[in-house]
């Protein structure tokens, strides 16, 4: 198929396809940087919404047990309501496996009388609920919102098994700040319940009491589903370890949110790659198949808020929706290449048709000079006359001939001269590129002093922390200090109101400075999450540094081939300068050749037969040429 083309074609064809192969890997080559780059940002959004999350959620839950810490060794408020709860047991028939009495005017005088602090207290936080429970018997003597778990005995009633149960029973074990993971919770609509405690001590360590707090679903919600930039599709939630959630679902709340996975768990658990992975223990980024079937991205965390409770953490969005700018720059991409495709080839017919026409005028041309020829030896053999004509013409071309070699040996010399330029060029070009690879030697200097600076400003971030850490408990210790101190000007009278002023003073200064270290230690830790993020990118910036080096070195061995190619160039220039004259004396000397065949007409008169034959040969050629 390709022999039968003709030579114009062919011509066309190979510019083309000289032309499309580079393009070619060219925009693949772009094409796929970008969707990496674009598929990096994804990636990278989804893990600093995951990280965020999880520092909001264990910073809710630091929050909460400091809250509990502060409440349960305060003097007065809370401590006046337990011992009074544990004298009014004393004076009731309630028996150590019996419920508590709640129904009597005495309870309700004392829920009134030393229960206002701590329903204050419960309702500035925002808790479902808050408990006083008896260490030793389990008795829940006291609750804000008075479901049916008050006076219930937890250690032989009908909560004995409950969440609220198992929490009484490791504060009590452990001495320390226990949770209860959510599970259906009977008193509270059997809805999913989460519970925190921590112990009431006395002066010298034992455990009297249990103060417990039933998280509100409403605060971690509130956490989980604050969505800017995730889009349609995107959604962070929390799994337990028996794989329901923890948190409500954006995208089925029908099916997945905390109270409904507890209500149909076939329905409502999470048991994905993702899930199980962070369950584990592990944290990282993957293409998954989430729970509703559909392919996502999705970034998992553990969060661990206890000795044996685990959530994994993930933040997710469809794989479809997220790869939608991928999917948008490849279709423009494939547009700009298919036009792009169209122009290569129009540069390539037009070139070809410009570089052969003069081919197919010279082929004409031949044919015609061919027929000339032929016609001019048949007048040959009529008479010589008419060869004494001929012969003239062919002089006069030779003339011409001659006119045009002189234009050719000056078209030579201006491709010499180019040739050189061209070869110097090259030489700067690769003096030039030498110069580049030394700047990225230095770019790769300073881009390892940033990350030995990184690095320092990470070990002092630590040191901040250690500092913040040690203000946050004397600020605390400062808060307690006060509050107690509040308490024993309040019953000073008159003559310790003063005081009671400024030991509320110093509380609140004591509060600021809590509140102040907390945020001082996110922004340390957000600094700390920068500078790694900064060490990583350098690391990268140093990688692509080197990558350029390496293509560079690559480049320089190109312009080496092209200062061959040029210096070759120069030598072939020079050597067709000299055949042109050594043509041009020669066309001379057959100018003056010609000159002697008028003479020789005779001659030629005889040959002519011969030359006629020739001529018809020469047409013949011409034609084929003309059909190529």
């Amino acid at each position: 198929m390709v022999k039968n083309m003709r030579f114009r074609t062919k011509l066309i064809l190979g510019l083309f396809i000289v032309g499309l192969i580079p393009f070619v890997i060219s925009a693949v080559f772009l094409t796929n940087m970008a969707s990496q780059a674009i598929e990096k940002q994804v990636y990278n959004h989804l893990v600093s919404m995951r990280d965020s999350k999880k520092l909001q959620i264990t910073h809710y839950f630091e929050s909460v047990f400091s809250e509990l810490k502060i409440i349960s060794q305060s003097k007065g408020g809370t401590s006046d309501l337990f011992d009074a709860l544990r004298k009014y047991r004393a004076t009731t028939d309630s028996t150590d496996e019996g419920p508590f009495m709640t129904v009597t005017s005495e309870y309700e005088m004392i829920y009134e009388k030393f229960g206002k602090n701590i329903k204050q207290f419960y309702n500035q936080k925002g808790f479902y609920d808050m408990f006083l429970i008896c260490a030793e018997h389990g008795h829940v003597m006291f609750s804000c919102t008075r479901e049916s778990d008050m006076g219930t005995n937890l250690k032989h009633g009908p909560y004995k098994n409950s969440g609220l149960a198992k929490l009484w029973k490791q504060v009590v074990a452990t001495r320390d700040i226990s949770i209860a993971d959510f599970e259906p919770y009977a008193p509270s609509n059997n809805e999913p319940a989460c519970f925190v405690g921590i112990p009431i001590k006395n002066f010298s360590g034992r455990v009297e009491g249990v103060i417990a707090a039933q998280l509100s679903l409403d605060t971690i919600n509130y956490i989980m589903q604050q969505r800017t930039g995730m889009g349609e599709s995107g959604e962070t939630y929390l799994v337990g370890s028996d794989k329901l959630m923890r948190s409500d679902s954006f995208l089925d709340p029908a099916n997945h949110s905390i109270k409904a996975s507890f209500a149909n768990p076939v329905k409502g658990s999470v048991n994905t790659e993702a899930s199980t992975s962070a369950l584990a223990g592990n944290t990282g980024e993957k293409i998954i198949t989430d729970y509703r079937g559909a392919y996502v991205l999705s970034a998992f965390t553990p969060v661990n808020l206890g000795k044996n409770i685990t959530w994994a953490l993930l933040a997710e969005i469809d794989k479809k929706e997220a790869f939608q700018a991928i999917s948008k720059f490849k279709g423009i991409a494939l547009v700009i290449g298919v036009a792009l495709v169209f122009a290569i080839f129009a540069c390539a017919y037009f070139m070809g048709v410009s570089m052969t026409k003069p081919v197919s005028q010279a082929t004409n041309e031949l044919k015609t000079a061919a027929e000339e020829i032929n016609v001019a030896a048949q007048q040959q053999l009529t008479s010589t006359t008419e060869q004494a004509t001929s012969t003239t013409q062919i002089n006069t071309t030779i003339d011409e001939l001659v006119y045009s070699s002189k234009q050719i040996s000056q078209t030579a010399k201006e491709v010499s001269i180019s040739s050189n330029k061209v070869f110097k060029t090259a030489q700067k070009g690769n003096v030039s590129l030498d110069e580049a690879v030394e700047g990225i030697g230095i770019v790769e200097q300073q881009v390892e002093k940033v990350v030995e600076h990184m690095l320092s400003l990470g070990e002092k971030s630590q040191q901040m922390n250690l500092a913040l850490d040690i203000i946050k408990e004397l600020s605390e210790q400062t808060t307690i200090l006060s509050y107690n101190a509040t308490i024993e000007a309040a019953g000073a009278g008159e003559s310790g109101r003063r005081f009671s002023a400024i030991a509320e003073q110093v509380m609140k200064l004591a509060n600021k400075a809590t509140d102040s270290s907390k945020d001082i230690k996110i922004m340390i830790d957000d600094m700390q999450k920068s500078s790694n993020q900064t060490v990583l990118a350098t690391e990268d910036g140093m990688k692509a540094a080197r990558e350029g080096k390496r293509r560079i070195e690559i480049s320089r061995k190109d312009f080496d081939s092209i200062l061959s190619l040029s210096q070759t160039n120069v030598s072939q220039s020079k050597e067709i300068d000299m055949t042109l004259a050594q043509q041009f004396s020669s066309i001379a000397e057959s100018a003056e050749g010609i000159k002697n065949i008028e003479v020789s007409s005779e001659e030629i008169k005889t040959s002519s037969n011969q030359t006629l034959v020739t001529a018809d040969q020469l047409v013949d050629m011409a034609n084929k040429l003309v059909e190529i």
